[in-house]
């Protein structure tokens, strides 16, 4: 059996439910962090730090993937049975609910914190 949401396809079989979640946090924080940094070398005349910050459009999502009052919400919602553990079918079974337009950390922050994030994007923070 394979995980079905490509960007977490080589992960192992099952994994501890707080260390799949912290995985993830790690995941998207190098992910936005290449992004920026690629940006920035990009324009090579540019001398403002203000622009060398991230600037992935999904980094937003990561104080919910590493917000202590996030991180439970989180782990039940791929750990559906409980048991500690995230299988590759609890994983599926949570990316086959996430709507196309939405990434994994877009998905997961909305299953932290429900229209939190959405309010953000209604005041022009962040775009999905």
């Amino acid at each position: 059996m394979s995980l079905t949401y490509p960007s977490i396809q080589k992960w192992i079989f099952c994994v501890d439910s707080r260390t799949f979640v912290n995985s993830l946090f790690e995941f998207y924080r190098d992910k936005f962090t290449v992004v920026a940094n690629q940006k920035a070398q990009d324009d090579p005349n540019s001398h403002d730090k203000s622009e060398r910050r991230p600037i992935h459009p999904d980094a937003w999502t990561l104080e919910f993937l590493v917000g202590s009052d996030y991180i439970p919400i989180i782990t039940t919602a791929f750990d559906q049975d409980n048991s500690g553990f995230v299988r590759i079918t609890e994983a599926n079974a949570l990316t086959r609910l996430m709507p196309p337009s939405f990434s994994l950390a877009q998905w997961c922050a909305f299953e932290a914190c429900g229209t939190c994030p959405f309010l953000r994007l209604i005041g022009g923070k962040s775009r999905i």
